[in-house]
């Protein structure tokens, strides 16, 4: 006997709306919880796949790749009795609303992979067409399992065996939330769900191997102080090698939680509540609730709900790991120990991560909050150049101005750090300091739109602070490109004395006199030899300085050679008459009268030495300052 019914809606138009994207693991998992909620206890999934030969090359075999050409799904559950058969038929039936949440959309995403949907079950063979047709066709012999068939896949999915694996993984955890809830309720006594590639069983699943969960909540309050409660379903140790967490609307997760846990073992950790069941879309894919705006229909962001499920989770990690919270405690004094500022204006710090937390959680976390403080700053600049700023107005830039030159001042000392360690761990470093100080092949201009950039991207205060008043600054390349860069000088034939490649040159134009630096790298710590790379470094300067004599209008020039000073090079130094000069470590200075030209040449600690003792004025301000 066969008949024929009308599901009563604009099928087509349903499926037309239904989005491809990760449509084929929306498949699997709308039939799976289908199976799950008609009580089975075995579910097998198949997946066949056009033009894949199996290897003995195990590597070889999970790239060979095809489309999809027939998905099928078998379950021995309750399948197709008088009350899922009328359920089936009607659109938006609320018939497991109220037990699973389901919307009724299975069907119609099943048919976005083919025109015709089949079923066999008991004794019925059941086929729903894209127009919204139903028939049903009795069969003489009843079956104890319901097989749904997918054929003739219209859509190209091209799947490996790598791609279903990671597919596999993705609607696991899906529907973790639903297992747990099976395992809880005692739905089922077990279920295994297997998984079949071209006939291969590739990955099994049982309920057995679900852990005991336990549960938590917590609130959050809405703008009018109303409390909105949520359900956390959390298991914490080493009885599956799992680390999964999430939002969950009618036991399905929808969503990431969107921040990392650091902690040693393994984890599940989902949230749950009617808040979160009434705003989740027909998909069950996406929610409907903003990450920061809120409105009548939705009273809280998700960012609020994440704040305190950070909140809800690091108390039963403080209370599962009890060394977490001192050792947090003391990571956070040693970031305030190096950032002094963190501990009074940043003292609201949230970070991205929860757990074990090290001292780049909290400075990571403090990008955001020093972005605002800056932006906040600029804006209240901008209004005072055509209002005159409240008390509380200038109070605010005052402050947010102390902890933009904190944060810059800081910052110079982690330059300062870095540089030390390359002196202490390498042998041969030119290129590394080169770049540290300023990155080869760059040229910078002084202009107020790239000040900013400037300050970030130059580290010639290391040599002097008046350096960053620079009108033009290259690195690495020829005096030729310098005269280029200079506007004001009349542009001549090139010269092959200009083809001298400094490693940094430097260019000031003042209202009374042009000045240049010329900056040089030569080998750090070759000791007990007298080397020629040194040595030939002092007359390359005076080529520097009489090419630059010749062919610009400079004033003041000097010259600095950066190296390595030993007991052989200082005795190379005392011969030309160089004299030493009060510094923190090996420096000297000659005066060229000849071609009114000073030099330079300092050891490579000796400028860091220096460049640190500067600093260390502003750092011990700032932790004054910022301890009051």
């Amino acid at each position: 006997m066969q008949s024929i019914t009308n599901m009563g809606t604009n099928v087509p138009r349903i499926v037309r709306e239904i989005k491809e994207h990760d449509i084929l693991k929306r498949v699997f998992l709308e039939a799976i919880t289908n199976s799950i909620h008609a009580k089975a206890t075995k579910i097998d999934c198949f997946v066949e796949v056009e033009n894949t030969l199996f290897d003995d090359d195990e590597k070889l075999e999970n790239k060979i790749t095809g489309n999809v050409q027939k998905i099928t799904i078998k379950d021995n559950g309750v399948g197709f009795d008088k009350d899922n058969l009328k359920s089936f038929k009607e659109h938006q039936t609320d018939y497991k609303e109220k037990q699973w949440g389901a919307k009724g959309t299975g069907r119609f995403c099943f048919l976005k992979l083919s025109d015709t949907v089949n079923y066999k079950s008991l004794n019925k063979e059941i086929i729903l067409n894209i127009n919204g047709e139903i028939t049903e066709i009795d069969k003489d012999n009843s079956i104890n399992e319901t097989i749904l068939e997918l054929l003739n896949i219209k859509l190209k999915n091209k799947l490996s065996l790598d791609d279903f694996n990671e597919d596999i993984s993705i609607i696991y955890n899906k529907i973790l939330p639903t297992l747990i809830l099976v395992k809880e309720k005692n739905y089922v006594s077990n279920l295994d769900i297997r998984f079949f590639y071209n006939g291969k069983n590739i990955k099994s699943f049982s309920l057995n191997n679900i852990p005991k969960i336990e549960k938590d909540t917590f609130t959050v309050k809405t703008d009018k102080d109303d409390n909105i409660l949520f359900d956390l379903l959390y298991y914490i140790g080493d009885e599956i090698n799992i680390k999964e967490s999430g939002y969950c609307a009618d036991f399905i997760k929808v969503r990431n939680i969107g921040f990392k846990i650091n902690i040693p073992s393994s984890y599940i950790i989902f949230v749950q509540s009617e808040y979160l069941n009434d705003r989740i879309d027909d998909s069950r894919t996406n929610f409907t609730i903003d990450n920061n705006n809120t409105d009548l229909l939705n009273p809280i962001s998700f960012n609020k709900i994440n704040e305190m499920l950070k909140v809800s989770i690091q108390r039963i990690l403080n209370k599962k790991f009890p060394d977490m919270d001192k050792k947090n405690k003391e990571n956070f004094k040693r970031i305030v120990d190096k950032f002094p500022f963190f501990e009074k204006d940043f003292n609201n710090i949230k970070t991205n991560n929860i757990g074990y937390l090290e001292a780049k959680d909290y400075v990571k976390s403090s990008h955001k909050i020093l972005d605002d403080v800056i932006n906040n700053l600029r804006t209240l600049q901008i209004k005072s150049l055509d209002e005159t700023l409240t008390s509380n107005e200038l109070q605010t830039i005052i402050n947010n101005s102390s902890v933009e030159l904190a944060d810059y001042v800081v910052n110079r000392q982690i330059i300062i750090d870095q540089m030390q360690k390359l002196i202490d761990e390498n042998t041969n470093i030119e290129d590394e300091i080169h770049n540290l100080i300023l990155q080869k092949g760059t040229s910078f201009s002084e202009s107020p739109e790239n000040y900013l950039d400037n300050l970030k991207n130059c580290n010639l205060w290391l040599f002097d602070d008046k350096f960053m008043n620079f009108s033009k600054v290259l690195s690495d390349k020829q005096l030729n490109n310098l005269k280029d860069e200079i506007t004001n000088y009349e542009q001549v034939k090139k010269n092959k004395e200009l083809t001298l490649r400094p490693d940094i040159s430097l260019y000031f134009n003042s209202a009374d006199k042009d000045k240049m630096v010329i900056i040089e790298f030569k080998p750090f710590y070759v000791h007990g030899i007298s080397d020629s790379r040194k040595i030939n470094a002092i007359p390359q300067m005076y080529r520097y300085a009489r090419a630059i004599k010749k062919h610009f209008n400079a004033k003041e020039t000097w010259y600095y050679l950066v190296t390595t000073i030993d007991d052989y090079f200082k005795d190379d130094l005392d011969s030309q008459d160089y004299k030493k000069v009060v510094s923190f470590g090996e420096m000297y200075f000659l005066y060229n009268s000849n071609i009114d030209t000073s030099f330079y040449v300092l050891d490579m600690q000796t400028l860091l030495n220096d460049a640190n003792a500067r600093n260390k004025v502003f750092m011990d301000i700032l932790t004054q300052h910022f301890n009051q």
